[in-house]
């Protein structure tokens, strides 16, 4: 699996990426997700919380590239959230032409200082190794390529203690 990350993240940042762009739902998007990891969150009695602005909100991204993005994050929130945690997936119009979507957990959070690295390519941050044994730490590096390469950026807010929020921003499909 490292492997296989290490091939996407170097396409990623270069010029092989290939990128299909087409207009999708990303509520159903996420709504998807969610039910693939539904036993996931019952094992931890994860609460998952949808909160969309709209009913529907398109995007104009590659949705498979947007889905590792979505599946990395809540994979995240999961990971570090606690048992009877709560986890909130929000989207939201960021402007006319963009659209934003919002993880948010209520796991042990990110430490200031580790914020600034997180997207760095095998960052880890010393809380995390061990929660996290499986993982090379490159999961986030793609998915700010991937969010990069549809048009978006990514960022992250955190707090110790109170959990973790990722950020993520697509252009909106010309429809809406």
């Amino acid at each position: 699996k490292i492997a296989n990350d290490i091939v996407t993240l170097s396409e990623a940042q270069s010029d092989m990426l290939v990128v299909n762009m087409i207009d999708f739902d990303v509520n159903e998007l996420i709504r998807d997700y969610i039910e693939k990891i539904e036993p996931r969150l019952q094992e931890k009695n994860i609460i998952a919380n949808m909160e969309f602005e709209e009913k529907s909100l398109y995007a104009c991204a590659d949705p498979d590239k947007i889905g590792r993005v979505i599946q990395n994050l809540l994979d995240n929130a999961i990971k570090f959230s606690d048992e009877n945690g709560n986890l909130v997936i929000e989207t939201a119009v960021e402007n006319k032409d963009y659209l934003k979507v919002i993880i948010r957990d209520s796991g042990k959070g990110i430490a200031k200082e580790d914020l600034k690295y997180i997207f760095d390519r095998f960052y880890k941050t010393d809380s995390s190794r061990g929660i996290d044994k499986k993982s090379g730490g490159l999961g986030l590096s793609i998915a700010k390529e991937f969010v990069k390469a549809n048009g978006g950026t990514i960022r992250a807010n955190s707090e110790e203690g109170k959990g973790a929020e990722f950020i993520f921003t697509l252009k909106r499909s010309v429809d809406n």
